[in-house]
């Protein structure tokens, strides 16, 4: 299973619309009943949302380093070859390139990418990915 930042950060962040979905995925991952990838670059950008939030500067400094140490043992890095792909994905849905590695990572290894951004969830489909959504499957 692919996930992105929208579900990590409700990992992290209290009161998002599908925290208790997105929990409760964690908490399956953590059981070893599920399986976790994400690309590198979702590393990143989840730090970055942290570094963009309101958490104090101590704070959101300790989470972003707790999150990077965390998300590293599900981190996949992503092949060059990726590239043609993931930047055709970014131009052609406006979409930032977290996302756009999330669908061409879950494309190569056959495996189900979730999010937990539902207007994400219903372009992709509109566009003719396979994506879940969190919700439907917690």
């Amino acid at each position: 299973m692919i996930i992105d930042s929208s579900v990590v950060l409700n990992w992290l962040i209290r009161g998002g619309k599908f925290e208790r979905e997105c929990l409760k995925l964690r908490e399956a991952f953590e059981r070893g009943s599920i399986s976790l990838k994400i690309p590198k670059i979702v590393i990143y950008d989840v730090c970055r949302r942290i570094v963009e939030s309101d958490l104090p500067i101590d704070v959101a400094s300790k989470l972003a380093h707790l999150t990077y140490e965390y998300l590293r043992f599900v981190s996949v890095e992503l092949d060059g070859s990726m590239l043609p792909e993931i930047v055709r994905i970014c131009r052609e849905l406006s979409l930032d390139i977290a996302v756009a590695s999330c669908i061409v990572l879950s494309n190569r290894l056959g495996e189900v990418y979730v999010t937990a951004d539902r207007d994400l969830h219903e372009l992709l489909i509109k566009s003719g990915f396979k994506v879940s959504h969190i919700s439907d499957i917690f």
